[in-house]
């Protein structure tokens, strides 16, 4: 994206080009005064934005990168076009991620294995779709058919069915699915004590959930070399309380300890539109439940 930036500060209108990048917007307050309009040349150009653009420059022009704006072009596009499809909202942490995103006011498409949810579901103006995560032509007829998905969000794990988990096969049917609808982004839920972060747990409750997190690892290293931007989240221990809004992101694989599961959906929204999140393997805690190492680096999504 190219932001040109008109001024009132000359008779002529003088103009500067800012390209894309992190360039503090200071600079532009401090080259040219108050900005008299605002042109954008991105492909997705519409009035909506543009106005939001230009309001939210002239009230916040001291702080925000171009990085930033970029964020926020995408969540303008996103509540007003494509999905975002939801895999595992029927309890724990995907059905807070699915509070959050209508929150949002996001557009939400849900798989659902079972119709329990479904009224719960519906009533918050989420689209159910019915589908096990096993089985792929539901999961490509949910994902590949009415409408577009910006971007797919998998919790899905737990108890096996007929003895097969849905940790593995079933995140590996959503994201080929994912690539095949050429999604912006897959964002998935997995567990501290998954790959590398496996020294960050205390060998009883590794012997307990040694099964599932192979299974854990392995879908993540099947996202990371699928060819899909993506998000993995580690969520360490889980309580289901209300938010503290003490969660916190690290790319430190040591880090360890419990955290809200309202908590973990905060985390999720916030890296759904973050290019810093693409790519990112990341535990998530409460910075005030932690056990163990306790100094780290937090990661920012700004």
């Amino acid at each position: 994206m190219d932001l040109i930036y008109q001024s009132k500060s000359t008779s002529n209108l003088s103009r500067i080009l800012i390209t894309s990048g992190s360039q503090e917007l200071k600079q532009i307050k401090s080259t040219l005064g108050s900005p008299l309009r605002l042109q954008t040349t991105f492909k997705t150009t519409s009035f909506p934005i543009c106005l939001f653009l230009l309001n939210y420059f002239q009230k916040s022009i001291m702080y925000y990168s171009i990085t930033h704006i970029h964020q926020k072009i995408k969540e303008v596009n996103m509540t007003d076009a494509s999905y975002i499809f939801l895999a595992g909202a029927s309890r724990g942490v995907g059905k807070e991620i699915a509070k959050c995103l209508r929150q949002q006011n996001y557009k939400v498409k849900a798989l659902l294995r079972q119709e329990d949810s479904r009224p719960e579901l519906e009533a918050m103006g989420i689209e159910v779709v019915m589908g096990d995560a096993l089985d792929t032509v539901s999961v490509e007829r949910a994902i590949l058919t009415n409408g577009s998905i910006e971007a797919v969000i998998s919790t899905i794990g737990g108890l096996p069915k007929d003895g097969q988990r849905a940790d593995y096969l079933g995140n590996k049917n959503l994201i080929d699915a994912a690539f095949k609808a050429k999604v912006n982004k897959f964002i998935l839920i997995s567990s501290i004590g998954s790959g590398e972060s496996v020294v960050a747990l205390p060998p009883p409750a590794l012997e307990t959930l040694k099964p599932v997190l192979i299974e854990k690892e392995q879908a993540e290293k099947y996202l990371i070399a699928s060819g899909l931007t993506y998000t993995i989240i580690r969520p360490g221990g889980l309580k289901s309380e209300p938010a503290t809004g003490n969660g916190i992101l690290t790319e430190d694989y040591k880090v360890a300890g419990t955290i809200h599961r309202a908590d973990v959906a905060e985390l999720v929204c916030k890296c759904l539109f973050s290019d810093a999140a693409n790519n990112k393997v990341l535990s998530a805690v409460d910075r005030g439940m932690m056990y163990g190492k306790t100094e780290f680096e937090e990661f920012s999504l700004i």
